[in-house]
């Protein structure tokens, strides 16, 4: 699958798809038009018609190793008779990105750059998540931290004459880009920034899920359901729930299974049971080496694919540090009576 990294402007981040023209996947959107600048100015983007079937869901923000990933809907009113009397024939024909930095509550223009994959022609809903929408956090062209957002404007039509005949915009939750990733103030070369990586360290421990079954992640302490209780923090539970093997959060904890490779966008891994960085990458394990679309399960139900790496975020997560992020993989099971397992979990954490 091929994908547009796109180079916007000398300040504005704006990324352009549009299949109604020709052009090469690997071209350049054009930049804004207008006079531009050095400072930062505040970002304006196309209004909206007074009507128009685009439809947004919520559109989220997602750290994943060096990248903020993006996923929601846009969808075609395909019932919206009132913007069109034949909206099911209507489609979308352009789509484009704007990355905004929040300074004094404005979005004002910004470096980032945003990577995604063209959208194709005849399409009602735009998948944010399928289509690979992301900013690489780590781009040396990408120069401040702080507060950002990503407008996404939409145009549809059931006109071929009038491609632009319906626009919308809506935007992103609030993200915010780790001040480990900003260049230093003071007088710099050439050279490329180099990035901090954090780095990981690994244990194993063993849960039973008729015993020691639930896991503080950050100290690699088991505790009984009594300990649990008694008010010993975990951060999951391994359950056996009718003979069926889950792992449940506890304490706002998520997780969800890095399964990258599966899906049609450009991660740069997917680890697994006996494949880890540290022993295919020659040095520890960075946070940054665990590449993942999305941390969002509040289960793992059923517990029964033991090649998986899982990522886990604690509600004390700090990007800068590191801290509160985890991966882990379970290593050995054992079944014991009453359909009950013991299990071992090579777990990795910030050091």
């Amino acid at each position: 699958m091929n994908f547009k990294k796109l180079l916007l402007g000398t300040a504005l981040a704006m990324s352009t798809v549009n299949f109604m023209a020709c052009s090469d996947d690997s071209t350049a959107a054009p930049p804004p038009s207008g006079p531009t600048s050095s400072a930062a100015e505040e970002i304006h983007i196309r209004e909206n018609t007074d009507l128009s079937p685009i439809k947004f869901e919520t559109i989220s923000a997602q750290l994943g190793g060096n990248k903020e990933f993006f996923k929601g809907n846009i969808q075609i009113d395909i019932l919206d008779t009132l913007s069109s009397e034949n909206p099911d024939q209507v489609y979308f024909t352009n789509v484009e990105f704007t990355v905004g930095r929040i300074e004094n509550d404005k979005a004002v223009e910004s470096t980032a750059q945003v990577v995604f994959n063209q959208i194709q022609p005849q399409m009602q809903t735009l998948n944010l998540q399928e289509m690979g929408v992301s900013i690489d956090f780590s781009d040396p062209s990408f120069t401040d931290c702080g507060t950002y957002v990503l407008m996404v404007t939409a145009t549809a039509s059931d006109d071929a004459g009038k491609p632009d005949k319906f626009v919308t915009t809506g935007q992103s939750e609030k993200f915010q880009r780790p001040e480990a990733y900003c260049k230093s103030k003071e007088p710099e070369s050439s050279a490329a920034v180099e990035v901090k990586q954090i780095e990981m360290e690994t244990y194993e421990v063993t849960l039973e899920t008729n015993g020691k079954k639930g896991l503080n992640l950050a100290a690699g302490t088991t505790f009984t359901e009594a300990e649990i209780a008694a008010g010993n923090a975990v951060h999951f539970t391994l359950d056996n729930v009718g003979g069926v093997i889950t792992i449940n959060s506890q304490n706002g904890t998520l997780f969800s299974p890095i399964t990258n490779g599966d899906d049609n966008i450009n991660y740069d891994d997917d680890w697994s049971f006996n494949y880890y960085p540290e022993t295919e990458l020659g040095r520890s394990a960075y946070v940054s080496d665990f590449q993942y679309k999305d941390i969002s399960g509040t289960s793992i139900d059923p517990l029964d694919q033991t090649d998986l790496i899982y990522v886990a975020k604690a509600t004390t997560y700090d990007a800068n540090t590191g801290a509160g992020f985890f991966a882990f993989v379970l290593i050995a099971k054992q079944e014991l009576t009453n359909k009950d397992y013991s299990m071992t979990f090579k777990v990795y954490k910030a050091k």
